[in-house]
């Protein structure tokens, strides 16, 4: 229990620096200049094509810079809209079983902090590096047009601030999503063995069917939890995985056009950052989730419900299985099924994508010639 403590309190890091901390009351100007700012900020990304020639840096900067303010905002809002949700479903964890026989369990909840701890590492890394890019030369870390009534100084803090911001409602959303799916993965891991444990030979009806009973209350309970988290996340996942396949695909365009080594350097952040969301905090908890749900099943089977000599308790065990057939999975807009396959097809699009660009690119190549 301790240890799943720490892993919720690792996961809120960024949401008091948001302002949107579930157990403190929520800092709303904070929360309503962050909008402000970054909807501003995306004016400014596009007014760059009125004041600067449109070259290939700039196509690259203001795409990179959209990316980077649309798929943060639905996030953010999110985050803000479910706070409620999000105590309430915080509360509902401590209802969690928790066994220390369960060694496997343990061993899946210390990965689990590793790459929590990992991805802090790497977001306050990412801000670093774009916080301190303006220092060797005038790129911000969010590239839009600077108003001529901001000093370049202030502005340059302003743009830094907000660009902090983003990766800390990005980072938050992500590890909130990760570790409710992983952690609802982990109880159904329990309930299996909880199950396996029921002694259908020696234990008395009575006993028997108040056991299952539990089993089948508490897969009811985990079942309402997950439904939960979808409705909470559900949207903010949708609006990303449509934009991923693209901003992949245009990054890898990026990569392989670009003269300039700094740029590469920041699309391959870019890039990496994307993959990341993508495999460690959506696709991979998601497809430990399905697993363990669809192991659900084999489990009552191999209670050996056939040799029961009682009739409720196999009638129960039969009606138990047949409610378990349903799976538990993490969706996209609730018509997305997310998993590694998922993951899969994203890259495939974003490499289909990037291979029409090519063609495009070459072609024009060639007509100018």
């Amino acid at each position: 229990m301790d240890q799943q403590k720490r892993i919720l309190k690792l996961s809120l890091t960024f949401f008091r620096v948001l302002g949107l901390h579930p157990n403190e009351k929520m800092l709303k100007i904070q929360v309503g200049i962050f909008l402000i700012s970054s909807i501003f900020l995306l004016f400014l990304v596009f007014l760059r094509f009125r004041y600067e020639k449109i070259t290939f840096g700039l196509i690259s900067d203001t795409f990179e810079s959209t990316f980077t303010l649309v798929h943060v905002l639905p996030k953010f809002v999110t985050l803000a809209l479910a706070r409620r949700s999000i105590k309430k479903l915080l509360e509902t964890t401590g209802k969690f079983w928790f066994s220390k026989q369960f060694h496997e369990t343990n061993n899946e909840l210390k990965i689990l902090t590793f790459v929590l701890r990992s991805f802090l590492f790497f977001v306050c890394l990412v801000i670093l590096i774009f916080a301190i890019r303006p220092i060797f030369n005038d790129a911000l870390a969010i590239n839009c047009h600077v108003p001529r009534f901001f000093p370049t100084s202030v502005f340059t803090v302003f743009n830094n601030l907000v660009f902090s911001f983003s990766a800390f409602a990005v980072a938050s959303f992500d590890m909130f999503v990760c570790v409710m799916v992983v952690l609802v993965a982990v109880q159904l891991k329990i309930l299996s063995r909880v199950i396996l444990g029921v002694n259908l030979a020696e234990d008395c009806d009575e006993m028997c069917l108040k056991k299952l009973k539990m089993c089948v209350n508490y897969h009811n309970f985990l079942n309402d939890f997950l439904q939960e988290v979808n409705s909470i996340v559900s949207p903010a996942l949708l609006v990303y995985f449509t934009l991923a396949p693209v901003a992949l695909c245009f990054e890898l365009f990026f990569i392989s056009k670009s003269p300039n080594l700094a740029e590469t350097a920041k699309s391959c952040i870019y890039v990496s950052g994307i993959v990341i969301e993508l495999f460690f905090f959506f696709c991979l908890p998601a497809t430990y989730l399905m697993i363990e749900s669809e192991q659900m099943v084999n489990v009552m089977y191999n209670t050996h419900w056939e040799n029961s000599c009682s009739l409720p308790v196999r009638r129960t065990i039969i009606i138990m299985m047949q409610r378990m057939q349903k799976e538990n999975i993490l969706s996209a807009g609730k018509m997305v099924k997310i998993n590694l396959e998922t993951c899969t097809n994203a890259f495939r699009m974003a490499v289909s994508f990037y291979t029409c660009l090519q063609i495009v690119d070459e072609r024009a190549g060639k007509k100018c010639c």
